[in-house]
């Protein structure tokens, strides 16, 4: 189970949630996620020694030595919107968590 933490003019509230909807709301509001660290312990894995694929990466979008042209800026962070829009269509919410950071990167170096 998951409880969503809300606080809204100075009230708060909590929620009971299943994981995947609280894990989906957060990533879309770049909230933090806490977790228990017996649930990590019980529910970690290794892909590899599990026979399950292994996760694909995110590749560095940003150039990290020169700022990028304000246009081919602003394209990589549409494709990386679209590739987090797909990424929570299909509840990838690594994937969608390493998107949205990049994207914040992106966006803060404007």
């Amino acid at each position: 189970y998951a409880v969503v933490s809300a606080e809204s003019a100075g009230v708060s509230n909590e929620i009971d949630s299943r994981p995947s909807d609280a894990i989906a709301l957060a990533v879309r509001v770049n909230a933090p996620i806490y977790v228990n660290e017996k649930v990590l312990d019980e529910a970690a894995f290794t892909p590899e020694a599990d026979g399950a694929p292994e996760t694909t990466e995110i590749e560095d979008e940003s150039n990290a030595t020169e700022p990028a042209e304000p246009k081919t800026k602003e394209r990589k962070i549409e494709r990386l919107h679209d590739r987090l829009k797909k990424a929570l269509e299909e509840e990838a919410y690594e994937q969608a968590a390493r998107l949205r950071d990049e994207i914040k990167k992106l966006s803060s170096n404007n």
